[in-house]
């Protein structure tokens, strides 16, 4: 074979590779996008999935480092030919994700790794940390709402105890107090109030509580 031939072969090759990089990159993307799988499960889906974009897969082995929570797989093989990227939060380093060969293979730009494998494992990385930012801020999302929920949870209880504590020590009180509020609902158009001040009146017999109550509401006609 002339050398006019093996340019095509390589070109050919170099094109095989590229597209194996792609889909390996399309993989890692499909499963960091499934957000209700736990991430250590989607972190072993990627460590199995990472050789596949190297030049030689039969021996490449994926790894990812996250912290001190997550480390797939728990022992990695001491061996020369590794490549790894940092993985970073913000502007804080949390981890890293790499490959390494089990065996020796021949030399090339970054050890035996090639360019676009250092480019391709940059990019899974910043893919990692993008997908660890989403988690951090859903899970402050629902820590804020929990929170939320909890307070509003409180200042209910608060409440009843109070109206209780009014209703059975000085009724004549809550119902002035009551009446103060219904009176703004009214005023505001909010058309359950009238109802809501009969129930939450019913069974309180003050003698305050008669035709010439300044708090007493108007009557207001609702179109």
């Amino acid at each position: 074979m002339d050398e006019s031939e093996r340019i095509p072969d390589q070109v050919l090759g170099d094109l095989r590779q590229r597209a194996k990089e792609l889909d390996c990159l399309y993989r890692v993307n499909e499963i960091l996008s499934q957000p209700h799988v736990r991430a250590v499960e989607a972190f072993r889906k990627l460590v199995d999935v990472l050789p596949s974009g190297w030049k030689y897969p039969d021996v490449c082995r994926g790894l990812i480092r996250i912290e001190d929570e997550i480390s797939i797989p728990e022992e990695v093989p001491e061996t020369p030919w590794r490549l790894a990227a940092d993985i970073i939060v913000g502007d804080e380093k949390v981890g890293e994700v790499g490959v390494y060969y089990l065996e020796e293979r021949p030399e090339a730009q970054e050890g035996p790794f090639l360019w676009e494998e250092r480019r391709l494992i940059n990019a899974i990385a910043e893919r990692i940390g993008l997908y660890l930012m989403q988690r951090r801020l859903r899970k402050g999302r629902e820590s804020s709402q929990t929170a939320m929920v909890e307070v509003s949870a409180r200042q209910t209880e608060s409440w009843k105890i109070l109206l209780m504590f009014l209703r059975r020590t000085d009724p004549g009180l809550l119902n002035r107090i009551t009446r103060k509020m219904i009176s703004q609902l009214c005023w505001v158009g909010a058309k359950p109030a009238d109802g809501l001040l009969k129930e939450i009146l019913h069974g309180v017999d003050s003698p305050e509580a008669d035709e010439g109550d300044e708090n007493r509401p108007l009557a207001r006609h609702y179109m």
